[in-house]
């Protein structure tokens, strides 16, 4: 199966969440929870992982014709993850998430997607391409599932919204 280049638009806006319109008043310091950090963190270890997959995708992928979408997207996960790097210091936490101790406490997909980068590293064209599709998915359903927790139990206006955004995004109506 070639990666499409419905399959490389997908990859992006997947991993990609529209910041747009979201606005908050008071003391940043007074509007989060635990949940809203846990979050945060693990959207910046999704978007890390996102990083890692669009380079391999460069170099590996069989479907030349999807690689246009790649750069654009690369440059909206580094400002992603600096916004929300920037919004986990001003609460006064730490954004890096790839401490062994971190990653139990958020289930870090950085340190679990090291053994799926290996996998993907040994393949090439088709056989990759239909690999990173799988991978692509996976990353949806755990995107969804800790999109409806932050909904659940997550207290800051901008995660929220961040959350709400990932629900409400074409295909992602996945089962509960």
């Amino acid at each position: 199966m070639r990666m499409t280049k419905l399959s490389a638009a997908t990859l992006v806006a997947t991993t990609t969440f529209s910041i747009t319109g979201c606005s908050g008043t008071g003391s940043i310091r007074d509007t989060y929870n635990t949940a809203d950090v846990r979050f945060a963190k693990n959207l910046i270890s999704a978007q890390q992982r996102t990083l890692t997959l669009m380079e391999l995708a460069r170099v590996r992928t069989q479907d030349r014709g999807s690689l246009g979408s790649i750069a654009g997207a690369e440059a909206e996960a580094r400002a992603q993850i600096k916004m929300v790097a920037g919004y986990i210091k001003a609460w006064g936490e730490s954004p890096n998430s790839t401490t062994l101790r971190h990653a139990a406490e958020v289930d870090d997909p950085l340190l679990r997607g090291k053994e799926e980068v290996t996998a993907l590293r040994s393949l090439d064209g088709a056989s990759f391409d239909r690999a990173l599709e799988l991978t692509i998915a996976a990353h949806k359903r755990e995107r969804i599932a800790r999109a409806r927790s932050q909904v659940e139990d997550g207290y800051d206006q901008l995660m929220l919204s961040l959350a709400r955004s990932v629900l409400a995004a074409p295909g992602e109506q996945f089962p509960p």
